[in-house]
């Protein structure tokens, strides 16, 4: 094509032709083109010599839909780009409304079909917290080539292995050829495409409740991570998932239960924070935010495949006096069976005996003789229920009962200091050490009776402490009593029956207390101590 000449301030004519203001598309086959001119501007043309031109190239549009600010382009091709106004008639490669590494909302970039460039991704965005990216389009001006475009999904969900919407991409896509893998011959070929970027803020969030136990499964409370924390409340949403935080340190405080909730030994230990436990924990994704509740329960729980219920029941042993003073179901639970059902949202239930029927019921007036009764003295098995889950335990129940007496005080008498070791045996002015056994048949269990000096005897005014030689002396020899348990009787073949344990303690059967002080720890004074005694089913090793 001939033009005039023109000049720069009619901006008529060829001198005013380049790429920026000469391009265009052919339609049919999606093939844009870049013009320019071949001849140097004059104020009057001598001859109709200018020349323009057209060459196969690329058009690149690349814009941002959102809130204004909330994300950037930039192109980072690094050779033979020319910014700004294009000089005409000068020979150019590649033209770029701004400079490389630049921000900008909308960015044009055009280049010649043989134009090539080494950056690995030559086109990025980046959104501005706590926008991201929504979608991200591409359209070709025939509207046909570019179907297969993937678009990003704000949408995440941890257990659906989906992370959400991303702030930034980096991309080489359309960089040669008409096509999205570049196919077409780059030197025939050129393509006219948009791309766009649509940004968003609006987030949304949603979680659930849990049960946990406490150790020993493979996901539990005492080794949570924030990860695992995730999946098993389900977080999903919109947004940008690395946004999430959690108010306060929810994890330690899941992880202290995890090493502290222990199997309840009293109605007191079968309570919040000491046999189960409540976090809550709060998430939070820019104006969006939900709550978590976590039990942790210990880890002879059964809990449900979904982990929103769990029931947990203990075994227990039971005399017949207590089990004839049961008042009701509540009674047995609190006190013996230590049983509660749990809901993820921290309700706290009571389960129920599904069998044997009307148990308390039978309980509060049993017999040794009663045929729910199995020959070790057991009921078995006893089925707790509760919305689906069930556990069973064993009840032993035991007739009749065994106690202990022992004597409120004894007294060594007054001694004289002395050159040689001071001997005395305790006496007891009460009571004696006495261990009642009522229970029979299969209720009979062995039994040991131990003594531990759990107050040192020493001076009331001197301070001299004569723990030491503090003795139980018995056939087998002589052993101090110390602050530990020390067994001084066993009955490993129990019968019903009254056993009067110090009958032969004094000091002509050489048996029993004795106080034996060496010279060098005899001083004047008065002396106190305490001992304490215990009755045990098992005898020791």
């Amino acid at each position: 094509m001939t033009f005039n000449g023109g000049d720069t301030s009619t901006k008529s004519g060829a001198v005013n032709i380049s790429p920026n203001n000469f391009s265009g598309v052919d339609s049919a086959k999606n093939y844009a083109f870049l013009g320019d001119y071949t001849m140097s501007s004059l104020s009057t043309p001598s001859n109709p010599t200018w020349i323009g031109y057209v060459v196969p190239g690329q058009v690149r549009v690349y814009n941002t839909t959102g809130d204004a600010d909330s994300g950037n382009w930039q192109h980072h091709l690094k050779s033979n780009v020319t910014t700004g106004n294009p000089v005409a008639g000068q020979t150019m490669q590649a033209w770029a409304s701004v400079a490389s590494d630049t921000d900008a909302s909308s960015i044009k970039v055009m280049y010649v079909m043989g134009y090539s460039d080494s950056t690995t991704a030559p086109f990025s965005f980046t959104a501005k917290a706590p926008y991201y990216i929504k979608s991200r389009t591409a359209t070709a001006f025939d509207g046909k080539v570019l179907n297969n475009y993937p678009s990003t999904n704000p949408n995440f969900d941890v257990n659906a292995g989906t992370t959400g919407a991303t702030r930034n991409f980096s991309t080489r896509d359309y960089f040669v050829g008409n096509q999205q893998d570049g196919t077409n011959d780059q030197a025939i070929y050129g393509s006219y495409i948009v791309q766009n970027v649509a940004t968003d803020n609006t987030t949304s969030l949603s979680a659930g409740n849990y049960i946990l136990p406490n150790k020993g499964s493979a996901i539990n409370a005492s080794s949570l991570t924030q990860a695992q924390l995730q999946k098993i409340v389900g977080l999903k949403g919109v947004g940008v998932m690395t946004d999430i935080t959690m108010s306060g340190d929810p994890l330690s405080s899941i992880n202290n239960a995890g090493n502290t909730i222990q199997d309840p030994t009293t109605s007191d230990t079968n309570v919040k924070d000491k046999s189960y436990a409540e976090i809550p924990v709060s998430w939070t994704l820019g104006k969006s935010s939900t709550n978590s509740n976590i039990v942790v329960v210990p880890q002879a729980a059964v809990i449900s495949s979904d982990s929103q219920t769990a029931l947990n029941v203990y075994d227990a042993s039971i005399t017949s006096d207590d089990a004839h003073d049961l008042k009701d179901q509540k009674d047995l639970y609190g006190n013996w069976t230590y049983a509660l059902a749990f809901k993820a949202d921290g309700t706290i239930e009571e389960p129920v005996i599904s069998s044997p029927s009307n148990l308390v019921t039978t309980l509060q007036t049993i017999q040794a003789n009663n045929p729910i009764i199995d020959g070790d003295g057991n009921i078995r098995p006893v089925t707790y229920t509760y919305n689906g889950l069930s556990k069973d335990i064993t009840l032993n129940l035991t007739f009749g009962s065994i106690s202990l007496s022992t004597p409120n005080s004894y007294d060594f008498g007054t001694l004289d200091v002395s050159p040689k070791p001071l001997i005395s045996w305790a006496t007891s002015p009460a009571s004696d050490v006495v261990v009642t056994d009522t229970r029979t048949g299969s209720a009979l269990k062995p039994w040991y009776v131990s003594v531990a000096q759990t107050q040192d005897l020493k001076g009331l005014t001197n301070n001299n402490n004569l723990a030491s030689y503090l003795f139980f002396k018995d056939s087998t020899g002589s052993k101090v009593i110390t602050s530990d348990a020390l067994q001084i009787y066993a009955n490993t073949s129990p019968t019903t029956g009254t056993f009067k344990l110090n009958q032969n303690w004094n000091s002509t059967s050489g048996e029993g207390i004795q106080l034996n002080i060496p010279v060098d720890h005899q001083e004047k004074g008065t002396y106190e101590g305490e001992l304490t005694w215990s009755l045990n089913n098992v005898p020791s090793n």
